[in-house]
């Protein structure tokens, strides 16, 4: 036998003893690990990992127009430094990146107020410029507003497609269905954070008054561990019930609120996950990161999370087409089964 000869039969052992391993450990594990393996084969058919890079491609122009919002809204409604505290550990919480770049700037303001005092033409000349913006808070909004409104249908739109593309049955959609469901995924990802806020912000409130009640203060209490809890799911709520939307509205098949709430559990848990091990990597010194990109470092992290974001994201999508097709092809032959037998009794 030739060294060639030797060399494939020696693969070819190995292979076989790779899938016997494999089929042991799927059994045990009741499938998953063949519905795994399924899900990224299809993500590799798909170009999923390129489309993760566009999805985080088509995020950067959307928040130029989303800082310019928050600072709009901050001069309205965060008039207290625990507020601020409150809105830091809600973009920590979906954006790890982005809440040290927010603290930075805030500490800079809070530096710079101040040094105010001791300057008082310098203090009269920025309250005439802030008197400004806030005079032209309503068309820089409306201009704010627009422009978020535009770019996050565009991540929405190439998030939904490639969602789509997940199902291999999917009949798609022309460019004019899909700019309306992006639009109509932002209104309702939105109208859905707004509800979610004021219903957390009323359990919070009614806890901290009834636990400050109970525990003789008068009603006041300051942050119980429930609340703290609250704060800290409430990041993990709202990733869950853009991913359930997303995944049982984009694709252009009837899917079950079932299925998509499924997938979106299992992306949430590796979304946290994937979090958790970002930070890290942070914190940890192993990314020098600073060093090559300089001032630039930062947004460089910011693209990199979402791109993760943008992958689990998609790995669910996948997931729940996966296990669906899966049951369809099991639920198949028994149909076909059951038709032969009323049949066969007809005749």
């Amino acid at each position: 036998m030739s060294m060639k000869d030797s060399a494939s039969a020696f693969r070819k052992r190995m292979a076989e003893n790779f899938l016997r391993r494999f089929d042991h450990a799927d059994r045990h594990s009741r499938g998953a690990l063949r519905l795994l393996a399924a899900t990224f084969s299809r993500m590799s058919e798909t170009e999923s990992w390129d489309a993760a890079a566009a999805i985080a491609y088509y995020s950067l122009f959307s928040l130029f127009p989303m800082l310019i919002l928050l600072v709009i809204l901050g001069t309205s409604f965060l008039q207290t430094k625990e507020n601020y505290h409150q809105l830091m550990n809600f973009i920590g919480g979906i954006l790890p990146p982005a809440e040290s770049l927010a603290r930075e700037n805030i500490q800079v303001i809070q530096d710079l107020g101040d040094k105010l005092n001791m300057h008082l033409p310098l203090k009269d000349l920025l309250q005439e410029n802030v008197n400004q913006i806030l005079h032209l808070r309503l068309p820089v909004g409306i201009a704010a507003g627009a422009g978020l409104l535009w770019s996050a249908t565009g991540v929405f739109v190439i998030l939904s497609k490639n969602i789509d593309r997940a199902w291999s049955n999917s009949e798609g959609r022309n460019p004019l269905e899909w700019r309306l469901v992006g639009i109509a995924m932002v209104g309702s990802l939105l109208i859905g954070l707004i509800i979610l806020s004021m219903v957390v912000v009323s359990l919070i409130g009614l806890l901290d008054f009834s636990l400050g009640l109970l525990l003789g203060e008068g009603g006041v209490y300051h942050m119980p561990l429930e609340s703290k809890l609250l704060y800290r799911l409430f990041p993990d709520v709202v990733i869950f019930i853009a991913f359930t939307i997303l995944y049982w509205w984009a694709p252009k098949v009837d899917i079950r609120w079932s299925d998509a709430a499924f997938g979106a559990f299992v992306a949430t848990l590796c979304w946290e996950l994937s979090k958790m091990g970002f930070a890290w990597y942070l914190e940890s010194g192993l990314s020098n990161h600073m060093l090559v990109y300089g001032s630039l470092g930062t947004v460089v992290i910011l693209m990199l999370w979402i791109y993760l974001s943008g992958l689990i994201c998609l790995f669910g999508a996948h997931l729940v087409a996966q296990m669906v097709g899966r049951r369809q092809a099991k639920a198949a032959p028994r149909e076909s089964h059951i038709n032969k037998d009323s049949k066969a009794g007809g005749a």
